[in-house]
């Protein structure tokens, strides 16, 4: 989305293009909620770009720094899968809507999945469209019981191929 987030769309591209992320680990995640990859020494720093018109639904695809904390971000990104929208999260969400307003907001992560709480906090820059089976896959690898972030086995990036979404 260059609209949105046109600095990181710029580096994203020339990075993956470059073989950047081929071969790569996936470096943390939590099983079923997101993932992230890329390079773990990355000292890439460009401000965030944050948009009110970017969410982090399933499928979503943020740039975040190695210091969460930090006002850059670089070549990590950040899969978004979703959390469980369980009954008790569904009500909160409904007195959300009713406190807040924004019920198209709440409604499409009720339905599509996703993770509010990353609303806001890292640049939205793509969405995955193709090979969301691989994601779920990914997603679905469960976390070490010692290390909470980091899952059972180990999952590689091969490569990510830049593709113009056509319906």
């Amino acid at each position: 989305f260059p609209e949105y987030a046109p600095n990181t769309v710029e580096n994203f591209i020339k990075s993956a293009e470059s073989g950047l992320y081929d071969n790569r680990a996936v470096i943390s995640g939590i099983s079923g909620t997101y993932f992230i990859g890329g390079n773990a020494e990355d000292t890439t720093a460009l401000p965030h770009e944050i948009s009110e018109h970017m969410w982090t639904f399933k499928g979503a695809v943020c740039a975040v720094s190695q210091n969460y904390d930090s006002n850059d971000v670089g070549n990590r990104l950040l899969f978004v899968n979703t959390i469980e929208y369980d009954e008790e999260t569904i009500e909160q969400l409904e007195k959300l809507k009713s406190q807040y307003g924004n019920e198209k907001l709440i409604d499409t992560y009720i339905e599509n999945g996703g993770v509010m709480n990353f609303a806001g906090k890292y640049t939205v820059f793509g969405q995955v469209f193709e090979g969301m089976d691989v994601y779920e896959e990914i997603c679905s690898v469960p976390n070490d019981a010692d290390a909470r972030t980091k899952f059972t086995e180990e999952v590689i990036i091969e490569s990510i191929e830049i593709t113009t979404y056509k319906k």
